[in-house]
């Protein structure tokens, strides 16, 4: 039993059935009625396996809350740098030790000024796509300011919703990389464009890990159209 329905239990009969409250506790328990059921929990315990695993202090633990369907909160913790990034339906906060701050994606205004975060599958078995990586990255490197591979996806959405970085992109990301993420960066005033591919078809828009993510009034085009052209080769 939870801790409001045992206090409600103990209230005399009569002060319950004459407590301008009684209303209100209708409404709540038909909110949470099957609640349970209408939640999903998306979680990747350890974002950047392979820093993790290699002592490399880029990495995080990323929850994303799904309600009837929709994204409504989602939090990434870095345990280095203890930044608790967090995200409710309708307000992005960053909590650093004891002082937080509302997080909004006010990174560089172009691309030329911004930092860019992610990565590509370089090892592929087919050398032409392969070749097309490393091609497609030189394009980023000359649009960009600075072009970094951290190699944590959700860390990377988070930093943009943080505005420390201009704009984030992946292309062979999964659901539990970027829901938490994803869900941040737009309610922190940044934007999301999450593109189809063959292995992300079946999941919702929110949760495609082929996407680029960007700072509010920045137009990302040449990271829009690298992750296209790296899709269509696929």
């Amino acid at each position: 039993m939870a801790v409001s329905d045992f206090s409600w239990q103990l209230a005399a009969a009569k002060a319950r059935e004459t407590s301008p409250l009684i209303g209100e506790v209708s409404k709540a328990k038909a909110i949470i009625k099957d609640l349970g059921q209408r939640v999903r929990w998306i979680v990747d315990p350890i974002d950047g396996t392979a820093n993790f695993a290699s002592g490399v202090s880029y990495f995080n633990t990323s929850i994303g809350v799904e309600l009837d369907g929709k994204m409504v909160a989602g939090v990434i913790y870095a345990p280095y740098t203890r930044e608790l990034f967090t995200a409710d339906a309708k307000e992005a906060v960053l909590y650093e030790g004891k002082t937080a701050r509302p997080m909004c994606a006010a990174g560089a205004k172009v691309e030329s000024k911004g930092i860019l975060t992610g990565y590509f599958p370089f090892r592929d078995k087919n050398p032409r796509r392969a070749e097309k990586s490393w091609e497609l990255a030189a394009s980023l490197a000359n649009a960009y300011a600075t072009v970094h591979s951290p190699g944590a996806a959700a860390l990377d959405l988070a930093q943009v919703a943080a505005g420390h970085t201009a704009v984030a992109f992946g292309t062979t990301m999964r659901p539990w990389d970027v829901a938490a993420g994803i869900h941040m960066v737009r309610v922190a005033g940044g934007n999301v464009k999450t593109f189809e591919t063959s292995q992300n078809r079946n999941e919702p828009e929110y949760l495609r890990g082929a996407f680029v993510a960007s700072a509010c009034g920045l137009n990302p085009v040449t990271a829009h159209a690298v992750v296209e052209q790296f899709i269509s080769c696929q």
